[in-house]
């Protein structure tokens, strides 16, 4: 079996880590799995419980010489055949290892769509000369990495995928109940960390303009809006929901780990990123059979397709659209139903998580 170690400096509970803990499970039987983590989160119970083995060393800055020479000893004493990388500063050490004498295969994996700087742009082609290949999780990830002057050769596009099966199985919580959200209300459901490129203020605008629509046009329809997520930005985000008086309509969760019992007991999700590589949530919500309405903010149109009929695109920013968009969806049953079975039927085939870790284990072995 071959030895692989992936690399994180924070382990959260988004939705790397969940595409990650994806792929490593499926596969268990063909390669012995590390994880190499320096600041402790809510993922490394994600990966305790799925009995991964972690490893904890200190990655203070992107050119950490120190956590370089610790990572090439490891890599030697353990016959590490491949270093998978998630993000930059834990990539640039892993290519300073190989300096040091790591013959490590390296793969880098993109999981984002933000705008980098140009310092991080020559940087992240510095480190593509050492990096064996580069995964893009969409067909967006892909073409930025080429305008910023990636090797094409160096790049292979592997979406993300997700194990249908496990999605299948019943809710094991009566979120309604908890929240005290009777079965007659809608419930309009969002997954997300609270950080500036998620949307969250665009979002809350959206749900203000909703509920103005609903009181001008004499709608009397019970919605309630739950978010669920923690991050910086929350608190401001709370606020700034209660000086638009909308406290009474929305409810934030704070951190979960059971989210199937959140969707499964929704009745639409909504993904308001302004920026969104792929949106793991966005498939486990269809997974779920859920109509999706999302930000076409890059790979979000990959899944979701008009022809298809399995979900809803908006531009960000688009508050009235978005409003809108959930409007229809509220009252109009058969059609939340419909587009509900056709997201799910849509991603059955497309993204099914054997295959995309067959995938995977291809670049690894190649």
């Amino acid at each position: 079996m071959i030895n692989i170690v992936h690399m994180f400096n924070y382990l959260g509970h988004a939705g790397t880590e969940i595409s990650v803990l994806n792929v490593i499970s499926e596969l268990r039987d063909k390669a012995n799995i590390t994880i190499f983590y320096s600041k402790d989160g809510p993922g490394r119970k994600l990966f305790e419980e799925n009995d991964i083995p972690l490893v904890q060393i200190e990655m203070n800055s992107t050119f950490d010489i120190k956590a370089a020479k610790v990572l090439k000893k490891y890599c030697i004493d353990n016959k590490v055949d491949i270093i998978h990388t998630h993000f930059l500063r834990e990539h640039s050490i892993a290519v300073l290892s190989k300096y040091f004498g790591n013959k490590s295969k390296i793969i880098n994996s993109r999981h984002m769509l933000i705008e980098n700087s140009k310092s991080v742009i020559l940087l992240n082609k510095i480190l593509s000369k050492k990096t064996d290949s580069i995964i893009a999780v969409s067909k967006a990830v892909e073409q930025k990495l080429i305008n910023e002057g990636i090797p094409k050769n160096k790049i292979v596009y592997i979406p993300n995928g997700i194990n249908l099966e496990k999605w299948n199985e019943p809710s094991k919580k009566d979120i309604r109940k908890e929240y005290n959200i009777d079965k007659d209300t809608i419930l309009i459901t969002s997954v997300a960390r609270f950080r500036w490129e998620k949307g969250h203020k665009f979002f809350i605008d959206s749900i203000r303009t909703f509920y103005d629509i609903m009181e001008r046009e004499k709608i009397n329809r019970k919605v309630t809006f739950l978010l669920v997520g923690d991050g910086a930005t929350l608190e401001d985000i709370k606020a700034y929901s209660k000086k638009l008086c909308l406290e009474n309509h929305i409810i934030f969760t704070g951190f979960k780990d059971n989210i199937s019992d959140f969707l499964k007991n929704s009745d639409c999700f909504i993904c308001h990123s302004q920026y969104e590589a792929f949106g793991i949530s966005i498939l486990e919500a269809m997974a779920c059979k859920l109509p999706v309405i999302s930000t076409d903010s890059g790979g979000t149109r990959e899944i979701i397709n008009n022809d298809l009929q399995n979900g809803f695109l908006v531009s960000y920013g688009d508050k009235e659209a978005l409003a809108k968009q959930m409007l229809e969806i509220v009252l109009n049953d058969e059609l939340r139903n419909k587009i509900g079975e056709n997201a799910y039927n849509s991603i059955a085939s497309r993204y099914d998580l054997k295959t995309v870790a067959e995938k995977t284990l291809e670049i690894y072995l190649s």
